[in-house]
């Protein structure tokens, strides 16, 4: 199966051709119409999505305690919604390797106890609001000190401070050395939010959906972002519901 999986991958990556594939299969010992089945499969799988429809996201762990304040998500329902709605600066993609998100880019001194990140220009809140480097110092010092309800707040405790050095910089100054920062950021309840915010119910953030309705403990709805800053959802709408387990016992 593996070596199945593994020609579909290089026949979807353009690696060989069609003849090649199923000359590939056969050697395999599948039959001419089995080796056609999954010569089906690749190539759908190849084809550019299409835009449109809703998915529906149903989770089993859900309640009154639903969240939309990032930094106190604690359950996979709240880390879709959070998904859907914030972004982070950084983000860990398949290849398990850290890569910009709401920053451009980012460096670190010598000893990796200050960091500096260029955050991308021309990104949009869902209301029209700019994100600028206020919405990020704003985000990230709510994690800071023992009165904080972040369920994260341990990941930053040598965070001396976020700054603003001018409208699209900011700078992290830590208390000791942590190379650790830049994958701490793209943790699940590390997402920007605007500054100020007070009612999360609202769901204002830069993701690629805009929040429609929330019900904790019921469900939420999402609309695509016309503005979202890169490639958007391939869907017209999102549902996250929740589905309720009744154990009985006779």
């Amino acid at each position: 199966m593996n070596e199945i999986r593994t020609l579909q991958q290089k026949y979807r990556d353009g690696g060989m051709s069609r003849r090649d594939f199923l000359t590939a299969m056969g050697a395999l010992g599948l039959s001419a119409a089995a080796a056609k089945t999954y010569l089906t499969g690749a190539e759908a799988l190849a084809e550019t999505p299409v835009k449109g429809g809703t998915a529906i996201y149903a989770s089993n762990l859900h309640g009154p305690d639903d969240q939309m304040d990032p930094i106190v998500f604690t359950s996979g329902i709240d880390y879709t919604r959070g998904r859907a709605t914030y972004n982070n600066l950084t983000q860990m993609l398949d290849d398990m390797v850290i890569h910009p998100e709401l920053a451009e880019e980012w460096s670190a001194n010598s000893d990796a106890t200050e960091f500096t990140f260029k955050i991308r220009e021309g990104v949009e809140f869902h209301d029209g609001s700019p994100f600028t480097a206020d919405d990020v110092v704003w985000s990230l010092n709510r994690h800071l000190g023992d009165d904080s309800p972040s369920v994260i707040k341990a990941f930053f405790s040598n965070v001396v401070s976020w700054d603003k050095l001018d409208s699209h910089t900011v700078r992290a100054v830590l208390s000791s050395p942590d190379s650790d920062l830049p994958a701490k950021l793209s943790e699940k309840q590390a997402k920007i939010v605007k500054k100020d915010t007070e009612d999360f119910r609202q769901g204002i953030g830069t993701g690629p959906f805009l929040l429609e309705s929330f019900e904790p403990g019921v469900r939420s709805t999402h609309v695509r972002n016309p503005n979202y800053w890169r490639d958007g959802a391939n869907f017209d709408a999102l549902e996250v519901t929740a589905i309720t387990v009744v154990l009985c016992w006779v």
